[in-house]
């Protein structure tokens, strides 16, 4: 099956999505963790994840935008 491979490039030239932060939920395996990120993935979680590792990680996200949040 072939896996459609994600430009890393679109969010940072489209001004509508560039600041958009990305968090990959995955069951793949640990190497794949640098693909993600070189595909343009902000933060990584492999699963089973806990609720609050989620949370932790999407908090983070926010504050990277907003240090108000």
């Amino acid at each position: 099956m072939a896996v459609a491979q994600p430009n890393p490039y679109r969010r940072a030239t489209d001004d509508r999505t560039r600041d958009i932060p990305i968090a990959a939920i995955t069951a793949s395996m640990p190497e794949e963790e640098a693909n993600i990120r070189a595909a343009g993935g902000d933060a990584f979680l492999r699963k089973p994840i806990a609720g609050g590792a989620f949370l932790a990680i999407v908090r983070s996200l926010l504050q990277e935008d907003d240090p108000g949040c």
